[in-house]
Formats: C-alpha cells, sequence, structure tokens
C-alpha cells in the first residue's frame, strides 16, 4: 500500500498556499474585481455614447479593454490556483506550469504591452492632433484600427515568447523565471535584452519625448499669443486650447502612474538578465502589484478628470 502510494505520488509536487501568499493573492483578487467593474463603466460609456466616439477615446476603450481582459484573467488564475491547492493532481509539475505560467500569467502580461503601447499611439495621436493638424486629418478610425490590430498582434507575441520562459516554483505556487543558467544560452539573453528595451524602454522614450514636443508647443503658442495684437487668440480658440491641454495634463498623468507602476518588474528583469542568482518569484510577485494595480486605476482618472464621464457614470450607478 506505501509502495503504490509513493509511486502514485512520484510525479507529484507538494504546494500549499501559505498564510504569507494569503495577503498577496487578496491583494491580486481585489485588484482584479475592481478592473473588471470600473472598466466595465468605461466601455460601456464610450460604446454606448456617440459624444465619445473619437480617435482618442477610441485608444482610450482600447486601453479599458486590455485591463478589463487582464482583471477576468487574473480572476481565473486565483481560482486555477485554488483547485489546485485543494485537490492533486498526477504530473502536477506540467498541469501547473501550462495553466498558471504558461497560459494565465502570459494572457496577463498582454495587458502591459497592450497598455503601453496604447498609451504610445495615444501620445502619436494627440501629438499629431495639436501639433500638425493637417497631417492628423488623415488618421481616421479605419486606419487606427489597422493599427491597433497590429498593436494586439505584437503585444500578444512578445507576451507569448515570454510565457515560454515562465515555469512554477517547486513548493508554492508561483511562476517567473527559471534560475538554471544551462535554460539561458545567449541567445535567449540577446532576446531579453532587445525586448526589454524595445518593448519598454524605447516606448516610454518614444512618449516622454512627444509629451515634451507637445508642451513646448503649447508654451510657444501662448508665447506667440501674448506678444501678438492681431487678436487672432478668439475665446472659441482659447477654449479649445484649454480642453487640449487638460487632455495632455490627464495623458501625462497616466503615462507617469504607468511608468512608475512598471519600474520595479523593469529592474527586476533586467537584474535577472544580468544574474540569474537575483530570480525570486514570490519577489516577482510582490512587485507586480503596482503594475497589475494600474489596470484599476486608470478608469477612476478618466472619470475624475473628466465631467462628461462623470456625469454617465452617475447615471449608471444610480
Amino acid at each position: 500500500m506505501n509502495k503504490t502510494t509513493e509511486e502514485e505520488n512520484s510525479g507529484r509536487t507538494t504546494r500549499t498556499i501559505r498564510d504569507s501568499d494569503i495577503p498577496i493573492f487578496t491583494i491580486y483578487g481585489l485588484i482584479a474585481v475592481t478592473s473588471i467593474l470600473a472598466n466595465s463603466v468605461v466601455i460601456s460609456i464610450i460604446i454606448r455614447n456617440t459624444k465619445f466616439h473619437s480617435l482618442y477615446n477610441f485608444l482610450l476603450l482600447n486601453l479599458a479593454v486590455a485591463d478589463f481582459i487582464a482583471g477576468i484573467f487574473s480572476i481565473l488564475k486565483l481560482i486555477a490556483i485554488i483547485i489546485m491547492n485543494s485537490n492533486h493532481y498526477e504530473h502536477d509539475d506540467v498541469t501547473c506550469s501550462v495553466i498558471l505560467c504558461k497560459c494565465l500569467t502570459a494572457a496577463i502580461c498582454v495587458n502591459v504591452f497592450v497598455s503601453l503601447n496604447t498609451l504610445t499611439v495615444v501620445a502619436f495621436e494627440r501629438y499629431y492632433g495639436i501639433t500638425m493638424p493637417i497631417a492628423h486629418r488623415t488618421l481616421n478610425k479605419k486606419r487606427l484600427k489597422y493599427v491597433v490590430g497590429l498593436l494586439w498582434i505584437w503585444s500578444t507575441t512578445a507576451a507569448a515568447f515570454a510565457g515560454q520562459e515562465l515555469e512554477i516554483g517547486k513548493e508554492t505556487f508561483y511562476c517567473g523565471f527559471s534560475s538554471d543558467e544551462a535554460q539561458w544560452p545567449t541567445w535567449k539573453l540577446a532576446m531579453g535584452w532587445l525586448g526589454l528595451v524595445a518593448g519598454y524602454i524605447f516606448p516610454i522614450f518614444i512618449v516622454t519625448t512627444l509629451y515634451s514636443k507637445v508642451i513646448k508647443s503649447f508654451w510657444m503658442q501662448r508665447k506667440e499669443t501674448q506678444n501678438s495684437s492681431t487678436g487672432s487668440n478668439t475665446p472659441a480658440i482659447h477654449v479649445q486650447k484649454k480642453k487640449s491641454l487638460k487632455v495632455i495634463k490627464l495623458l501625462i498623468l497616466i503615462t507617469v502612474l504607468f511608468v512608475i507602476a512598471i519600474i520595479p518588474k523593469l529592474t527586476y528583469f533586467a537584474l535577472v538578465l544580468y544574474d540569474r542568482g537575483f530570480v525570486n518569484n514570490a519577489l516577482f510577485y510582490k512587485l507586480g502589484i503596482p503594475t497589475v494595480a494600474i489596470i484599476a486605476i486608470n478608469p477612476f482618472i478618466y472619470t475624475l478628470s473628466n465631467p462628461a464621464y462623470r456625469e454617465k457614470v452617475k447615471i449608471i450607478c444610480l
């Protein structure tokens, strides 16, 4: 009997949710639920009201959809962890690795790529809309749909590649990168550094540069208006510029918060690529809390900064 039991358990690894894991999983669960509810409101408002059917709001809709999907997959991941904690499977290593790491965690990672790339596209859209309004007219919703489609394809491909390198811990339900040097040949390290630079650092640099140019353009226009005596700055133009500047401030706030949220993970990725001795899956999850939290924060930023959104939210909630 004992021999049979040992043989049955030989392909399994005992994993349990420890007391120290409960706060982390609880935080992820609360963030996911908040994200699902808040982003569903944003999605509903933009889709149901033609007033919000602009290029800018179309991109915000894409951002909200990505955050909503990330919340769904986060809940599915927590459910899978609870089920696996309550039951035992043969070949549990394979089951956990495939479901938790290569599928669900990679699906959540798609959100990070989509969010950052969407913010980059928004920066281009606002830059051309404000500094090159004539060129901006050539950008229509149909063309923007192609851009968004390519954005999702790229983000999914990058997340799938990263997901292949994730593995489950031996005694916990945390998944992350392997600390085994043998699994990190030179070409993988090169691809990792390329992904870090092209997928994160370069877009952040582009967004920062574009918004800097937009702010400079606003400053130059204001200076020219003050020095001009032609009276070309009519009240209507002044109101339009004020609204545009308010939108830019909102986007800069969203971008800054997003960058601050992903800096801990970027630092972790860089350290792991530099030395696999820095691999710590539990730390990886803790550092991921700010990054995941931003998916629940963005909808509240839209609502608090836009009176039109606030009115629609009141109608939905009441």
